[in-house]
């Protein structure tokens, strides 16, 4: 069995917090209409197909309770994300996993 694991589009940045922050789930957060608007503005500070979907959401999850938190808080993360993933040479890589072990899917 073959999963790709592929970078989050702005989309699916958006869906993210959309799903993270939704009123019906969290009574406290923001108004749908409010959300959205703020979803769009977070994912605008990520570069599309930057970082998976999983890191976003571990993002998120840390600021689970306050969305105006993480939009505060995405351009230092991300700037530290970045750094963090230069030094390891691990920017722009995709991830592959086949029969449950991981692949780089750069390596030869």
């Amino acid at each position: 069995m073959k999963v790709d694991f592929t970078m989050a589009t702005r989309s699916q940045i958006c869906e993210l917090f959309t799903r993270m922050y939704s009123p019906k789930d969290h009574p406290s957060s923001l108004a749908t209409s409010e959300l959205k608007e703020v979803a769009e503005k977070f994912a605008a500070k990520l570069d599309e197909k930057s970082f998976t979907p999983a890191e976003i959401q571990g993002f998120l999850l840390t600021r689970k309770t306050d969305p105006m938190k993480a939009l505060r808080e995405v351009e230092a993360w991300k700037n530290q994300a970045v750094r963090s993933k230069q030094e390891k040479g691990k920017m722009g890589e995709e991830i592959m996993v086949v029969d449950g072990s991981a692949q780089d899917r750069s390596a030869p």
